[in-house]
């Protein structure tokens, strides 16, 4: 294995907070271990090892749920792998430890009843992560422990539950529960989606925490992998890349326009401060000029009082119906079109409506611009940047 390959993999597991779950998983095993010791009548007895599998399954939810945090996205296609790695292998370790615990002592359904019940409840716990989001991964896991502690318990108390989808109150080598135990956790690691809003804070935090010449030296390998990914992608993999970022649906061009605006934007903040006549890069314009629909709508805080304004844009020219209320919206409207009678108008240069959108058209770097119905000073109240 190469040192880059080594790091991709360091990196991998430091997002994923793999040295944490790794102490508790520990934890657990030296747990279960203890309490081996204690007295247990038979029907105890069952119940401890799944009460601590449970457990080991919740931390594994809440590890490998988010597979898309910045530190990851230098690893261009090897991102899956290391994905699918992260889960099995905290799958496997976890099945290991919690054997090597009950060595020696009287462990109620032994190596096999520990492998199944970790693997299915680790993927129940995978699949609530998709549903419910990264931090509430847990619930899942341990939601079916009640079920599998009721399973057990009819065992006891007839009528016995038949279903293997309550694998625990089956025996260890039945077929039929290790099935449904291995399809829940390969649907487990199929279903994992891109984290939500709370888990970029970490990694912004990490971020914030190297020295200026480590960040710019990240960025631009990070933004050279990112090129490279995209380039190398066939039709087919363009075709099927949909990710759920800030509440849009995001296909691979979507996904390009988004890492174009954040450099043209940020771009434009550090020119500014040098050159106060600064403008956005025209390429990067033309390019997102036509996102800004999907945009306005995240950016804007509502003043809550209604207006209809269409926007007119050059460089290039462009034709929007801009409405605040209760909500924004941005939308396109058809240059060709009947005008609508009883509009606000605004007229400004392409850049500078995208500047107002992101919050970066103060009146100290505005173009010319024309206005009737509606001041400018209105709109930057709404767009106040994110």
């Amino acid at each position: 294995m190469t040192a880059d390959a080594v790091r991709l993999v360091r990196l991998h597991a430091v997002s994923r907070r793999l040295p944490a779950a790794l102490v508790l998983l520990a934890a657990c095993a030296a747990g279960l271990r203890g309490a081996l010791y204690g007295h247990w009548d038979d029907y105890g007895a069952l119940q401890l090892p799944l009460i601590f599998e449970a457990t080991c399954a919740a931390i594994i939810g809440v590890t490998a749920s988010s597979p898309f945090g910045d530190p990851e996205r230098a690893t261009g296609r090897w991102l899956p792998y290391l994905r699918l790695g992260t889960a099995v292998t905290l799958t496997g370790l976890a099945s290991a430890a919690l054997a090597a615990a009950g060595a020696g002592m009287p462990l109620a359904g032994g190596f096999p009843d520990i492998v199944r019940n970790v693997a299915g409840l680790t993927g129940i716990g995978l699949l609530c992560a998709t549903v419910l989001g990264g931090p509430l991964a847990w619930t899942g896991p341990l939601a079916y422990l009640v079920a599998g502690v009721y399973g057990l318990y009819t065992d006891w108390h007839p009528p016995a539950l038949s279903t293997p989808w309550i694998w625990p109150a089956r025996p260890p080598h039945d077929v039929g529960g290790a099935l449904c135990a291995a399809v829940v956790f390969a649907a487990g690691l199929a279903g994992q989606e891109p984290p939500g809003r709370e888990e970029f804070p970490p990694i912004w935090e990490k971020w914030n925490a190297k020295d200026p010449q480590a960040q710019a030296t990240d960025a631009l390998r990070a933004d050279q992998a990112t090129l490279e990914r995209l380039e190398s992608m066939d039709a087919d993999e363009r075709e099927r890349l949909h990710l759920k970022l800030f509440g849009m649906d995001i296909d691979t061009a979507g996904l390009a326009r988004l890492r174009v605006s954040e450099h043209a934007v940020h771009t434009w903040d550090v020119l500014v401060a040098l050159d106060p006549a600064a403008t956005l890069a025209p390429d990067a314009v033309a390019l997102l000029i036509d996102m800004l629909e999907q945009v306005a709508g995240r950016s804007a805080q509502p003043d809550g009082k209604p207006r209809r304004v269409r926007v007119s844009t050059t460089d290039p020219v462009r034709q929007f119906i801009l409405e605040t209320g209760e909500a924004v919206t941005l939308t396109p409207s058809d240059g060709d079109a009947t005008p609508e009678l009883g509009l606000s108008e605004l007229r400004l240069p392409a850049e500078a409506l995208i500047r107002l959108v992101y919050g970066r058209l103060d009146e100290a770097h505005t173009p010319p611009a024309e206005t009737a119905g509606v001041e400018l000073g209105e709109l930057r109240q709404i767009f106040r940047g994110f």
